[in-house]
Formats: structure tokens, sequence, C-alpha cells
């Protein structure tokens, strides 16, 4: 019995408040009791953590919703088009170093300035090229694998890199170490796309 009014007491001042037993006053004492009020007080205490658990689930995501992993894509990309970018000024160095007039794309002559500026312009055409499709692989790996595509562009670019400081030295046989990376990587990102592609239309899991 004791336990059974303990119950129907919280019952009461949880409703109405000590405030509004006013009229039933052996009531309005028993809410002021310690004993009474314990559960509340316990309560309060409990909802102390719920910021905490909302602030950790937060964290996970960065803002608009996306994972965090997704910032290592987005500077992966950034690192790939400031790569893109270096190149362009070097073709524009070596144009004018040649003295070659837009629009033309190669110089004539097979001096070794002419002969530069055609690799150095080369470096960026190839790059070109592949770009498009290897971009377009990478973001729709990170749909899955938002890591290892990161690691992937990063791993491309530095190909490109590589590729570049040995093309535009004039001798076209240097550009094969920075060409076979590339094309490792490329390769390595169609393969995984197209074995993740197999998985998702298979209903496996990724």
């Amino acid at each position: 019995m004791q336990a059974l009014s303990l119950v129907h007491l919280r019952a009461g001042c949880g409703v109405l408040g000590p405030q509004r037993l006013t009229k039933f006053k052996h009531l309005a004492v028993a809410c002021r009791s310690p004993l009474i009020r314990r559960p509340a007080v316990r309560r309060r205490q409990a909802s102390q953590y719920r910021p905490a658990v909302a602030s950790a689930s937060v964290a996970a995501t960065a803002a608009g919703g996306l994972p965090q992993t997704y910032g290592y894509l987005m500077a992966s990309v950034a690192f790939t088009a400031a790569v893109v970018q270096w190149m362009v000024f070097q073709v524009s160095k070596a144009r004018k170093a040649a003295g070659v007039q837009y629009p033309k794309l190669y110089a004539e002559g097979t001096n070794a300035v002419s002969v530069k500026f055609n690799c150095i312009q080369r470096v960026h055409q190839n790059t070109m090229e592949n770009l498009p499709s290897f971009l377009i692989m990478q973001i729709l790996l990170a749909q899955a694998y938002p890591l290892l595509a990161s690691a992937l562009g990063v791993a491309w670019a530095v190909g490109r890199i590589i590729y570049s400081l040995g093309y535009s030295s004039g001798d076209a046989n240097k550009r094969l170490p920075g060409a076979i990376i590339s094309n490792f990587v490329q390769l390595g990102t169609l393969g995984t796309l197209a074995f993740t592609a197999f998985k998702v239309l298979t209903g496996r899991p990724i």
C-alpha cells in the first residue's frame, strides 16, 4: 500500500504540480517531500546527457548532412584541379618562350625550344583527355568508398605530376613512369567501380 501510494503521489505531482494542489494540503505537502521529488531530479539529470549524444551524432556528419569522409574527396578533387591549373601555367610559359602565337596548338620546327613546348602542350592535352572520365569514376566510387576514392584521386594526380615533369624535359620517353602510374590508377578505379556496380545490381552488401 505504501509503494502504491508513492506511485500515485508521484503521478499526481508530475501532472498537476504542487501549485495546483493547494486545495489538497496533505498532497501538496507530500509533493514537496524529497522522497516524492527524487524521480523528477533523476529525470532532469538523465536529460543532461541527451545533448552529448546528439552532439556526437552531429559530429559524424559535416555541414549539409554529408559524411565527414567526403571532406577527403573534396580535398582530392581540389588537388587534382590545382595540378591541372599548374599545367596551364606551364603551357603559357613555354608558349611565350617558343614564340607560338594563338590559336596555334603546336610549334613548328625541330629546335629544342619548339620540341619542349610541344611536349608540354601534349602533357596538358593528354591530362584533359583523361580527366573527365576519371573524375566521374572517382565521384561515383566515393558514394560507396569515399576514402578509397580520395586516395585514388591523389595517386592519379601525383602520377600526372611525374608524367608532366618527365615529358616537359623534351624527351618523350621520360613520360613513361608517370604514365604508368596514372594509367594503373585509372584502370584500378575503373575495375573497382565496375565491381561495386555489380554488387549493387545483385543486391550484395558493399
